[in-house]
């Protein structure tokens, strides 16, 4: 391989990887949502870590302009309480959404799995 390629390959697999994680970041930060009814951003950022083994972790730059994403589309709410905390709870939309993001999730890992036992076995 040529220098050149070598960067596009690695360029390619970063962007790959990133917006896999992206994506399942957005999937695990509603079902944690889910799961933990009127949480809040530092529960939310801290149970994410723990869960993934810190495997995925999020400012809470990134965090909140999740949350601010979900609450536009109306898969989510936020609350102000008295101790001046943002609380998060899940719509209907929002786990209806919840739902569809994961049998889309757990359908393309089946089928990876497939595809990738299936080329072992015609090799």
């Amino acid at each position: 391989m040529t220098p050149s390629s070598v960067d596009v390959s690695s360029s390619y697999l970063t962007r790959l990887e990133k917006d896999a994680k992206g994506s399942l970041t957005a999937i695990l930060i509603l079902t944690i949502i889910n799961h933990d009814e009127m949480t809040w951003g530092y529960k939310i950022k801290k149970k994410l870590s723990e869960i993934t083994n810190r495997d995925i972790e999020v400012n809470y730059s990134t965090l909140y302009t999740i949350l601010r994403n979900f609450e536009e589309k109306y898969f989510l709410v936020d609350s102000k309480m008295e101790d001046k905390r943002r609380y998060y709870s899940i719509t209907n939309k929002g786990r209806q959404i919840l739902s569809e993001m994961s049998d889309f999730w757990d359908n393309l890992i089946d089928t990876s799995r497939v595809a990738f036992k299936n080329l072992e076995k015609s090799s």
